[in-house]
């Protein structure tokens, strides 16, 4: 596709590369697995099952290089199927796996991202990092939002 879009014109290339640039969250290798296994063909969704059961497969002690892959190697599965087990996963075989429409970037998750990156650097551990960052979310629930200078005064 990027391809394609070198050989365009300089008009249509300032319409097209920043809509591809705000979707390349689409091309991440855990939206793929989930759109292939939404999809109608057969074919797709029975690969997108077989490379789910491959990255469940845990690795040799001897094969280091699955430890050192680079980034853009990396296939993750849908955080949607980490909880299906085999049989319900091979149940997508035969008909498409169905995904509830909800919205999942709105301003306050792009906030709670925020929040995250900070406790990540803090907290070591899932349980901590959790914990923390629930603690965070509820202090800032209870204190008071002041959204105007006047707001500020506290005579």
């Amino acid at each position: 596709m990027l391809d394609k879009m070198k050989n365009c014109l300089e008009s249509e290339k300032n319409v097209e590369y920043p809509v591809v640039q705000t979707g390349r969250y689409y091309l991440h290798s855990e939206n793929i697995l989930l759109s292939m296994l939404t999809n109608e063909e057969e074919a797709l969704r029975c690969e997108a099952i077989g490379k789910i059961i491959k990255i469940r497969l845990p690795p040799k002690m001897k094969e280091y290089e699955n430890f050192l892959c680079p980034k853009d190697d990396l296939i993750l599965e849908p955080p949607l199927t980490k909880q299906l087990d085999r049989g319900q996963l091979f149940s997508i075989k035969n008909k498409p796996f169905s995904v509830l429409n909800y919205p999942c970037h709105i301003q306050t998750v792009e906030c709670l991202i925020k929040v995250v990156r900070a406790i990540l650097r803090q907290a070591i551990g899932e349980d901590r990092r959790d914990g923390m960052i629930r603690a965070t979310v509820e202090s800032r629930k209870l204190l008071p939002k002041l959204r105007t200078k006047s707001a500020f005064n506290f005579r």
